[in-house]
C-alpha cells in the first residue's frame, strides 16, 4: 500500500510541475518544490463526517498544516496498473497539493477553493496526457464530491467566460498560487466591479446564494458581448484547449437567462442544449430540494415527538429541541439552517419558547412546565402554554 501511494505522490508532483513550469515564476516554482519536499504525504484512515441528516461523507483525502493524508481505503483499493484508478488516486493527491500550493499565499477559499482544486487536477493530468500523446479517449473527466459539485459548476462556469479571453488557465494558475487580488481585478474588468462581492461571497462560509449571483454577472455580459456557445458543445479539435472542459450547469442557466436574442444568429441553433439542461437542471434540484426538507422534517419529527414518553422524557426532548435549536444557529452550514428553517415553521414561537425554557431553567422552575400535561396527548402548545404562564406568574410577582 505504501509502495502505491508513493509512485502515485512522484506522479502527481510530475504532473503538478510539467503544468505549472511554463505558466508561473521561477521564485514560485522554488516554493512549490520546496513544499513537495517538506510536506509529508501520509496514509491514515479518515474518519466519516456524519451530517445533521446522518448522511456520511467521506473524504479521500485532507491537508492539515505540516502534511496531507490520504486515505488508506483509496490506497489500498487503487490497481496502479488500470489508468482509470491511477488518476483517481493521483487526482486526490493533487486535490490535497493545490490546497497547499494556495496556502503558501493565502487563505482558504472554502467551497470555491474546493472546486477549483478539483479542475486544477483534472487539468494536470489531461496535460500530461496531451504531452505524451495519450489517446483522447482516455483523458480524465473525474469524478465530483457530491458536496463540491455546485461549486466546480459555478467555477467553470467562469473558466469558460474567462476562456473567451485566452484567461482561463492563466487565472486557475492566479488563483491556485493564492493570486486572488490579480485573479479579482482580472474577473472584475470582464465581469464587472460586481464580482467583488460574488467573490466576497463564494470564498466565505456565507455562500448559499452565490450562483445565483454568478448567473446574474455572466447573463450580463453575453447581453453585451454575446458567447461561443457553438464551440462549447461540438468542440473535440484543440484538445490543448479544452483540457478541463466539462457540464457546467451554472452556464446552461446564465446562457438562458441572457436568452437567445442575446446570441449571434450562428450561435442560435446551440441554445436549444443550454435550455434542456437548464431545464433538467431545475427538475432535479427542486426534487432534491423537496426530498432534503421531507428528510429534515422526519428527523425533526422523529427526534422531538413527545407522543407516547413519559414526563421525564418529555422533559428531556423539550431540553434537546431548545438545545439543538441554539446549536444550529451557532453553526453556518446548509444543514444547521435548513434545519433552523424546519423547526420555525414547525414551531412558530420556538425562539420565544426557547428563551422562556432558559429563563425558567435558570429560575429552577423548568420542571414546573409540565404540570398537569395530558400524557396521553402531549403537545408543545400545551407546554409553551404553561411557559408563559410560569412566566407571567413570575413577572407579576417581581411587579408586586
Amino acid at each position: 500500500m505504501k509502495e502505491n501511494l508513493k509512485q502515485a505522490i512522484k506522479v502527481a508532483q510530475s504532473y503538478i510541475l510539467l503544468l505549472l513550469e511554463e505558466n508561473i515564476t521561477s521564485e514560485q516554482l522554488v516554493k512549490i518544490n520546496n513544499l513537495f519536499q517538506n510536506c509529508p504525504v501520509e496514509v491514515a484512515e479518515i474518519p466519516k463526517n456524519q451530517t445533521i441528516l446522518s448522511r456520511c461523507t467521506q473524504a479521500a483525502g485532507i491537508a492539515i498544516k505540516d502534511k496531507i493524508i490520504i486515505d488508506a481505503r483509496q490506497v489500498r483499493n487503487t490497481n496502479l496498473t488500470l489508468e482509470s484508478e491511477k488518476d483517481e488516486l493521483v487526482a486526490t493527491i493533487i486535490h490535497e497539493y493545490a490546497h497547499k500550493i494556495r496556502s503558501l499565499n493565502n487563505n482558504f477559499g472554502h467551497n470555491f477553493e474546493e472546486g477549483f482544486a478539483n479542475i486544477f487536477a483534472e487539468l494536470c493530468i489531461n496535460n500530461a496526457k496531451l504531452k505524451n500523446n495519450t489517446k483522447q479517449d482516455s483523458f480524465s473527466s473525474l469524478q465530483t464530491s457530491y458536496d463540491y459539485r455546485k461549486y466546480e459548476s459555478e467555477v467553470r462556469a467562469l473558466l469558460y467566460i474567462l476562456k473567451q479571453h485566452h484567461l482561463d488557465k492563466q487565472m486557475i494558475m492566479e488563483y491556485i498560487t493564492g493570486e486572488d487580488l490579480k485573479f479579482k481585478n482580472i474577473c472584475e474588468q470582464i465581469l464587472g466591479a460586481e464580482f467583488a462581492s460574488y467573490f466576497a461571497m463564494v470564498s466565505s462560509r456565507n455562500n448559499a446564494n452565490s450562483e445565483s449571483l454568478l448567473i446574474s454577472l455572466i447573463s450580463e455580459y453575453i447581453k453585451k458581448h454575446g458567447l461561443d456557445i457553438k464551440s462549447y458543445w461540438i468542440s473535440k479539435e484543440g484538445l490543448e484547449n479544452n483540457l478541463y472542459v466539462k457540464g457546467s450547469t451554472t452556464l446552461a442557466k446564465a446562457v438562458v437567462a441572457a436568452g437567445i436574442d442575446a446570441l449571434a444568429p450562428e450561435q442560435q441553433e446551440y441554445y436549444k442544449y443550454f435550455a434542456y439542461s437548464a431545464t433538467e437542471t431545475a427538475k432535479e434540484e427542486q426534487a432534491d430540494t423537496e426530498s432534503y426538507v421531507a428528510n429534515i422534517r422526519a428527523t425533526i419529527i422523529n427526534k422531538y415527538s413527545l407522543n407516547g414518553k413519559t414526563q421525564a422524557e418529555i422533559y428531556d426532548t423539550v431540553l434537546d429541541l431548545c438545545s439543538d435549536y441554539i446549536l444550529y444557529q451557532n453553526q453556518d452550514n446548509k444543514d444547521a439552517q435548513a434545519f433552523i428553517k424546519e423547526m420555525e415553521n414547525m414551531f412558530p414561537k420556538i425562539e420565544d419558547f426557547k428563551q422562556k425554557f432558559i429563563m425558567l431553567r435558570r429560575l429552577r422552575k423548568d420542571k414546573e412546565i409540565l404540570a398537569n400535561i395530558d400524557l396521553n396527548n402531549p403537545t408543545y402548545e400545551e407546554i409553551y402554554y404553561n411557559i408563559n404562564s410560569l412566566v407571567d406568574s413570575l413577572e407579576s410577582n417581581i411587579i408586586r
